[in-house]
């Protein structure tokens, strides 16, 4: 006689942390990066490894697995410091009407501002 049925109950795999998530995605990309500076198909080790070929692509080009950095202000971005704000309106105060192009020229001699950052 068989001992009767029971219904299973579901297992819940357990909770993989974020970091142990991290670790395992930087192993396989560093796996890809080892297989390319092999000569070996790095391609191939990326499907093996659920690397997206987008990844792996950029991997290989860059040869390193660095994340760029996330957040910030960029430079590119700041308009215009404080200080610079500062003396336009300086400028601005001791003669109304000059141009942009004299303000661009003051503030290249006085605060030896790189020519490239002034964009008016």
């Amino acid at each position: 006689m068989t001992p009767p049925l029971t219904p299973a109950t579901p297992q819940t795999p357990p909770l993989v942390s974020r970091e142990a998530k991290q670790f395992e995605r930087n192993s396989a990309k560093k796996r890809v990066l080892d297989a390319f500076l092999a000569g070996h198909d790095w391609l191939v080790v990326a499907a093996s490894n659920a690397v997206p070929v987008t990844t792996a692509r950029r991997v290989a080009a860059k040869g390193s697995i660095e994340q760029q950095p996330r957040g910030g202000v960029r430079t590119a971005c700041i308009k215009m410091t404080v200080e610079v704000m500062s003396k336009l309106e300086e400028y601005l105060d001791e003669q109304a009407d000059m141009t942009m192009a004299v303000m661009k020229d003051r503030l290249l001699s006085d605060l030896l501002v790189d020519n490239m950052a002034l964009r008016f």
